[in-house]
């Protein structure tokens, strides 16, 4: 299963040279500052608790479904995740050029596709262990909390997340894959070269289109 989750993950990302360059710039706009030590407690609690809940799903999946993960996972996915940062960030310069209402739909768009990967990818258990296992400082009072995901007979997979306090308490805002490759960083790889191509209707089309896709997987 973790290799599914990696592939669905990846499966558009730029070459890893690429997509470094392509965190950089994400990360550009926010002015740098010296990394200071945070109290991680809470920010280690949003995805402690964001696993409790998915392993939870996991343990029901076959019986829940897609639609019934989905449901399970939604409320749990926007709590944790920053998603409407995460949908600007991942649009990157064509942002601005928007209304606020096609921002809306673009961000609501962009949450069911990012439930939908969750429902879709992890839909049954098999002795995952899901562990916090510490937290960096990050610049900007950000904070790094590092995770370990570990199949039953296998080796961990690293899944990190950059989480920052935007006045509503602490949120996800990007998640590194083996614990340096930025999701974020992929995503706007592929929604900035649709935006460049086909515009606002393309990418809610596409955002769309990946929701029926994992649907049909079940």
């Amino acid at each position: 299963m973790i290799e599914q989750i990696c592939r669905s993950a990846l499966k558009f990302r730029a070459p890893l040279r690429r997509l470094a360059l392509i965190a950089l710039v994400v990360w550009a706009a926010v002015p740098a500052a010296p990394a200071a030590a945070a109290d991680d407690a809470a920010p280690r609690a949003v995805v402690d608790g964001f696993y409790r809940t998915l392993v939870g799903v996991m343990k029901q999946g076959k019986t829940l479904g897609f639609d019934g993960r989905f449901k399970r996972l939604q409320p749990a996915v926007e709590s944790a995740f920053n998603l409407p940062k995460m949908t600007r960030l991942a649009v990157g310069p064509y942002w601005q050029d928007l209304s606020a209402d096609k921002q809306a739909v673009l961000a609501q768009a962009f949450a069911r596709f990012s439930t939908a990967s969750y429902a879709s990818n992890f839909d049954d258990f098999g002795g995952e262990v899901f562990e916090v296992v510490g937290s960096q400082p990050y610049q900007s009072g950000r904070l790094i909390v590092e995770t370990k995901l570990t199949p039953k007979g296998e080796d961990a997979v690293k899944l990190n997340y950059l989480m920052e306090d935007g006045g509503e308490g602490w949120k996800i805002i990007d998640v590194f894959l083996q614990g340096t490759i930025s999701q974020l960083a992929a995503y706007r790889s592929e929604f900035t070269s649709v935006m460049r191509r086909d515009g606002y209707d393309g990418l809610t089309a596409i955002l769309a289109k990946k929701v029926e896709d994992l649907q049909a997987k079940k």
